[in-house]
């Protein structure tokens, strides 16, 4: 059987739907100034989405920056200094060793890098050098073994 339409069904529900919005405190025409609010929440939504996702992505890659820029500051002057340091040792172990002295009997005895050794000094200032990177690497592995197993806890 098909439902049969009342007649005046409509009109008794337009009739009453301005009382029960007056009853629940809903004023004429609300419907309209609430799409247009949930337009403008919307695009304000959308721009504060889009703020937030700017705000998330550029903090840590300035952080990245400044942290790559003085590392890289660091590197140059930690390296400079090592350069450095290894030329004085270098004209030290040049200067202290390669004396001359005379004995008593009036004999001029040279220092011990002289002549045919005077290469020495540059063998033992190479070994310094490839000691300290040894130990920089040595760090270095033993920091990075730290940071992976604090990782994985």
């Amino acid at each position: 059987m098909a439902k049969e339409k009342i007649p005046g069904k409509a009109s008794i529900v337009e009739s009453v739907s301005p009382l029960l919005d007056k009853i629940r405190g809903i004023k004429p025409g609300a419907a309209k100034e609430s799409a247009a609010r949930g337009a403008a929440s919307t695009k304000d939504l959308i721009q504060l989405s889009i703020g937030y996702v700017k705000q998330e992505t550029k903090q840590p890659l300035v952080g990245i920056g400044r942290l790559l820029s003085r590392g890289l500051i660091a590197a140059i002057l930690i390296s400079t200094g090592l350069v450095l340091l290894l030329l004085g040792l270098l004209r030290g172990i040049q200067a202290g060793l390669a004396f001359e002295r005379v004995s008593n009997e009036g004999i001029v005895e040279r220092g011990h890098f002289s002549g045919s050794l005077s290469w020495l000094p540059y063998l033992f200032t190479i070994l310094a050098a490839v000691l300290a990177l040894g130990l920089v690497g040595l760090a270095a592995r033993k920091s990075l073994r730290n940071a992976s197993s604090e990782e994985t806890r």
